[in-house]
């Protein structure tokens, strides 16, 4: 069974600083970023879940997304 928005969404949150400290170079950090962000990244993926979701939950889940790309954005 595929983790939940919230799942998936912590265990983002939890990763991805680890895995820009873990890039060496420009190249691997933009690859990481895209990773997340592109436009096959995870959280891309997620947010296109939004709509799958109950219609009562779509709008805090995509605070929660939202919120989240805006850190990793932050970070990068």
């Amino acid at each position: 069974m595929p983790p939940s928005i919230d799942e998936a969404l912590a265990q983002l949150r939890a990763e991805y600083p680890a895995r820009f400290a873990r890039a060496e170079t420009e190249q691997v950090l933009r690859e990481e970023n895209a990773k997340l962000l592109g436009k096959s990244g995870q959280l891309t993926a997620l947010l296109k879940q939004l709509g799958k979701a109950a219609p009562e939950q779509r709008r805090e889940l995509g605070q929660k997304v939202n919120q989240l790309k805006q850190e990793v954005e932050l970070a990068f």
